[in-house]
């Protein structure tokens, strides 16, 4: 089964189809179990640098020169595939501002 997701959001789909097969279960109820925690589940993933994002391929070189200049920290959402939802920028003491 593919979780659709990483981190935290995968183990939260584990312990429903452990607890439905610790409840004597069947195997098709523990993988629906399993099917309908992890519609339920996202994982939101906010990296320290676009750098990384450029590299995969997935922003243009110039898209990583002007993010690390206004240092952009992109926001993933990591469920079915990794999608781009949005920026968060550091500016000083007042701590990110999300966009």
């Amino acid at each position: 089964m593919d979780s659709w997701t990483a981190t935290a959001a995968e183990g939260f789909i584990a312990i429903a189809a452990a607890k439905a097969a610790e409840g004597g279960k069947s195997l098709a109820e523990v993988t629906k179990a399993a099917d309908e925690m992890r519609g339920k589940v996202n994982a939101l993933v906010l990296i320290d640098t676009i750098r990384y994002v450029y590299r995969s391929g997935r922003v243009p070189k110039i898209a990583s020169q002007v993010g690390s200049m206004l240092n952009i920290r992109p926001l993933l959402s990591v469920s079915g595939g990794v999608n781009f939802i949005g920026v968060a920028r550091k500016s000083g003491k007042t701590g990110l501002n999300c966009y």
